[in-house]
């Protein structure tokens, strides 16, 4: 979803297998183990958190090996959204900055291994900047409002 939404500028993502009968993945549910995947909860880290009308906006400077950030934000209200993707098999510590009108604090959701969207204790934000710690491939959803 990354490559797609920040590549070619593509302005929706659909995934339209809610569970497939046969079992050979790309679905949603899982009909063998009877439980939602992984990727369900991924899009919902993108599909909650990033709603119709956000835009996305630029980023920039280097990140870690394997992480992968993206950011939208809300023209009628100005909630920021930042996804950020840790691929790598440790954790990952970003620095991030907000440019305008920045939160106050960020919440972070973490989609991982152990964790299912699962919102995690706020993060001040001091001079438009914040500090976070991305859980070994997970991907994690910061969001705030000014």
């Amino acid at each position: 979803m990354h490559n797609d939404l920040t590549k070619p500028n593509v302005n929706a993502w659909h995934l339209w297998w809610l569970y497939n009968a046969s079992g050979n993945g790309g679905e949603l549910y899982d009909t063998t183990t009877n439980v939602w995947t992984k990727r369900l909860w991924v899009l919902g880290n993108y599909s909650r958190y990033v709603r119709p009308g956000y835009k996305r906006v630029a980023t920039s400077g280097t990140q870690p090996t394997g992480v992968y950030i993206s950011a939208y934000t809300s023209p009628a209200d100005g909630t920021v959204s930042i996804v950020a993707i840790n691929t790598g098999t440790s954790a990952a510590n970003v620095s991030l900055f907000i440019t305008g009108a920045a939160p106050c604090s960020m919440t972070p959701y973490v989609t991982s291994g152990t964790d299912n969207l699962a919102a995690q204790t706020a993060i001040t934000v001091s001079g438009s900047r914040f500090a976070a710690s991305l859980a070994s491939q997970s991907v994690t959803t910061f969001v705030g409002k000014p």
